[in-house]
C-alpha cells in the first residue's frame, strides 16, 4: 500500500489503537516531505540619492520548506477546544521548528517519538540534533537512496517549543 503526500507537508501521525483513549495515548511521530522553493535575494544600493532593490535569482540554490499543524484535544469534553494543544511545524534549511500556539491540556499529551524527512538534498547526514544536542547515532539512519531521514527513540514534550536540525 501507497500513501502520497504533498511535498511541503508536515503530517503527526499516531499509531492506531484498538480505542480512542488508546490511541490518544501512543507517541507521536512527524512525517515531513519536503518541497523546493527557489529563495530571491534582494540587493538595494544607492544611487543618485535613489534606492533601488533588484531581485536575484541565485542559480540552482534552493531552499526546501514544509509546513504543517497539530490539534489534540483532551477527548473527554464537549467543547472543541476549550482543553487542547495547537502546535505548527516549519521546515527551512534542515531545521524543524515548532510554535505552541495554545495549550490548554489538564495532562502531558503523547511525546513526539520520532521523526522522518522525505525528500532531503542532502547526500550524507551524520548529525542530528534536538535543542542543540546531539542525538545519539544509532537513532539515526540516512537512505540516501530513497533522499529518507529517520530520527527513533525521541521523547519531545510537544507542550514546549523545540528544534531539530540535521547536518
Amino acid at each position: 500500500k501507497q500513501v502520497h503526500v504533498r511535498g511541503g507537508a508536515i503530517l503527526p501521525l499516531q499509531q492506531p489503537k484498538m480505542t480512542v483513549a488508546d490511541t490518544h495515548a501512543s507517541p507521536f511521530n512527524l512525517l515531513v516531505a519536503l518541497n523546493e522553493a527557489y529563495n530571491a535575494c534582494v540587493r538595494a544600493f544607492a544611487a543618485s540619492l535613489l534606492l533601488f532593490l533588484i531581485p536575484l535569482r541565485l542559480g540552482s540554490y534552493s531552499v526546501q520548506h514544509s509546513t504543517g499543524s497539530l490539534f489534540f484535544e483532551a477527548g473527554d469534553d464537549l467543547q472543541v477546544g476549550s482543553r487542547s494543544l495547537l502546535v505548527d511545524f516549519s521546515v527551512t534549511a534542515n531545521t524543524l521548528r515548532s510554535v505552541v500556539r495554545a495549550h490548554s491540556l489538564p495532562a502531558a499529551p503523547p511525546a513526539l517519538a520520532s521523526l522522518s524527512v522525505v525528500g532531503t538534498e542532502s547526500a550524507q547526514i551524520t548529525r542530528v540534533t534536538v535543542d542543540g544536542q546531539a542525538v545519539p547515532s544509532a537513532q539515526v539512519s540516512f537512505d540516501a537512496a530513497r533522499r529518507l531521514l529517520t530520527v527513533t527513540g525521541l521523547a519531545i514534550d510537544l507542550r514546549r517549543a523545540f528544534t531539530v536540525a540535521w547536518s
